[in-house]
């Protein structure tokens, strides 16, 4: 799953990532206050209050300590760039 600027955007709080390293198929894992279900590469969580306030960058970082550095990543209409992507993955091994 790759994701790039589109003309669509996910709804409010919903938030997709791409892992660098793929996790076990059905992996759950609750972050947040949010379920992230992943399966191989792909990540998926959807909304919730807490994170429709938190800014894109810090809610990437709260998921890819749990789960693993990410290659992309979007939540609602907003796709991190390269540099946000870079911050967020920031001193995970």
């Amino acid at each position: 799953m790759a994701l790039a600027p589109s003309a669509f955007a996910y709804p409010v709080g919903e938030s997709h990532a791409t892992l660098s390293i793929a996790a076990p198929k059905g992996t759950e894992v609750v972050i947040d206050s949010r379920v992230w279900r992943c399966d191989g590469a792909a990540c998926a969580a959807f909304p919730s209050e807490s994170d429709i306030r938190r800014k894109p960058v810090i809610e990437c970082r709260n998921a890819a300590r749990a789960l693993g550095k990410f290659t992309a990543y979007a939540t609602g209409d907003v796709v991190l760039t390269d540099a946000q992507l870079t911050e967020c993955v920031a001193g995970l091994k």
